[in-house]
């Protein structure tokens, strides 16, 4: 299948799209910035401080700290919860190692950037639902803490696939030469070849 179009302030979790202008109200997001660092500096021998080893990214944490709104209709809220639990927990997916789903997500300027995650928790709460409100505790670990930026072109001899043109990070766009170009051997939805960009903010 495509993936779901995606407007400003959206998010697609396994195909389900959360965010603005959905019944899903996305309230704060964490884990979109610099990820962990797994550091090996080590101790100096007989002499005095440390020395710098390489510093290396750990895997991703995103918290989303979400609520499903639709006054009135508790079993379209049961829906919801049903749709996202089935979008997480697919076992192609948990039970396949190396396998994830794709959380993409939509910024004001920015292309659609994707991360490969596994859930680790969709918890939802149903003291109002019989208001139509059930607040939403989600959590996803990309292994690959890198964000992509994937155009999918029809399969052509003479016309191979070309990155999408990226930006970095919202808060500082960094010069486009540290953004590396890296050929995927992945495909997109409809089977055609991808080339990936890899950039270092959603």
């Amino acid at each position: 299948m495509p993936d779901p179009e995606l407007t400003d302030w959206q998010y697609d979790l396994g195909g389900v799209v959360i965010g603005a202008d959905t019944t899903v109200q996305v309230i704060e997001t964490t884990g979109l910035g610099r990820p962990p660092v797994r550091e090996s500096d080590i101790d100096q021998p007989s002499m005095d401080g440390q020395f710098a080893g390489p510093d290396y990214w750990a895997g991703r944490q995103i918290q989303f700290d979400a609520a499903i709104r639709i006054p009135g209709d508790p079993a379209a809220c049961h829906d919801m919860v049903a749709a996202l639990q089935t979008a997480t927990d697919r076992a192609a997916v948990r039970l396949v190692g190396g396998q994830g789903m794709a959380l993409r997500i939509k910024r004001p300027g920015r292309p659609v950037k994707r991360l490969t995650v596994r859930a680790r928790k969709v918890d939802p709460e149903y003291g109002q639902v019989i208001h139509g409100y059930v607040p939403l505790d989600m959590e996803f670990l990309a292994h690959d803490p890198t964000f992509w930026s994937t155009r999918t072109r029809s399969r052509s001899r003479k016309s191979p696939s070309v990155g999408s043109p990226v930006e970095g990070s919202p808060h500082r766009s960094p010069p486009r030469s540290t953004c590396r170009t890296v050929r995927s051997p992945q495909t997109g939805p409809d089977g055609s070849p991808t080339t990936e960009m890899r950039t270092p903010g959603p």
